[in-house]
């Protein structure tokens, strides 16, 4: 080790770029384990994610299918002998109303089942059920949930908020609920 100190200090200019190239090393390493780790290996922020599953249609092409058409859907739904919820989920970018025109926000269309399935409470108000998961909806019509970060931009986070109408795809929702920041959905 005293040689090595000896002869690293003789030559500082290659004593410098070794360092460099140590720490760009090492910075790079944890950065890639650091994303690596968020995206893939650490599960869902949800209880029992451990227990969650994703389905896909396998049709010899490239890329797996995971759209489901509605009947098979429907008929997976039905089977509590095989699963104890099933869900389905879509993200999408939403034409929401707002006072200056519409806005694209990122978004997720959920089955009713969705929210249950990863029991997160919701902030205030109630989650999907269900019952929201049919044509029209409950008899007060459409729902919707909101998340936190949406409720703080468009709302500012009114107590009132629930109960309140939005307009997304020219079509009037209420909002049903709002769900806390730490809730992100069945996605990473």
């Amino acid at each position: 080790i005293s040689f090595s100190a000896r002869l690293l200090r003789k030559s500082p200019g290659f004593t410098a770029v070794a360092l460099f190239t140590l720490a760009l090393g090492i910075g790079a390493n944890t950065a890639v384990f650091s994303l690596i780790n968020g995206l893939l290996l650490r599960p869902l922020p949800v209880p029992h994610a451990d227990q969650l599953a994703v389905l896909r249609i396998d049709e010899g092409g490239p890329e797996p299918n995971y759209s489901f058409c509605t009947p098979y859907f429907r008929s997976l739904e039905s089977r509590r002998d095989l699963f104890a919820n099933v869900f389905a989920y879509n993200p999408d970018t939403l034409q929401v109303r707002g006072r200056s025109g519409n806005e694209n926000i990122r978004g997720m269309l959920v089955s009713g089942q969705f929210f249950e399935a990863l029991e997160t409470p919701p902030l205030l108000g109630r989650y999907l059920t269900p019952e929201d998961d049919r044509r029209g909806g409950r008899p007060a019509g459409l729902a919707v949930v909101i998340s936190e970060r949406f409720w703080e931009s468009w709302f500012h986070r009114a107590p009132d908020v629930v109960g309140r109408k939005l307009t997304i795809a020219n079509t009037p929702f209420t909002v049903g609920g709002v769900m806390p920041k730490l809730f992100i959905g069945a996605e990473l």
